[in-house]
């Protein structure tokens, strides 16, 4: 649901973060940071021609789910200490340095993402993580 307020040009992704109680503390969705232009008003180098996913990730004007929904709860004071995050797509290495950083001791994902380095850092800081398809 939160993955339709992206801004995004060429991927719609949400996420939320669950306390270990099951309460939501914070959503998230790919777009450009507060008070800055959104990519269909400036462009985004996710368009460029033969750009491949996943790389030049630095140059992009968005920031992913699962980081602004880490941002989100960091900026309204709230804990993900042992929190459990639920993500569309599987997360690129930026966004699981952050998530093992935030203290979030779970990844619960829909679509997979080829990111090696992700599923490497993840089980080296004993964060569990599964992939789930829906029916």
């Amino acid at each position: 649901m939160f993955a339709e307020f992206s801004t995004c040009l060429s991927r719609k992704v949400g996420c939320i973060i669950a306390s270990d109680a099951g309460h939501i503390i914070s959503t998230g969705y790919n777009g450009a940071p507060k008070k800055t232009c959104h990519s269909e008003e400036a462009g985004c180098y996710c368009q460029e021609p033969g750009r491949v996913s996943g790389t030049y990730q630095e140059r992009l004007r968005c920031s992913h789910a699962e980081l602004n929904a880490i941002a989100q709860a960091a900026y309204e004071g709230v804990s993900t200490k042992d929190a459990r995050i639920y993500c569309v797509t599987f997360p690129c290495s930026f966004c699981c340095k952050a998530i093992i950083q935030s203290g979030i001791r779970s990844v619960t994902y829909e679509e997979d993402y080829n990111d090696d380095l992700s599923k490497t850092l993840f089980e080296e800081a004993g964060i569990d993580f599964r992939q789930i398809i829906p029916t």
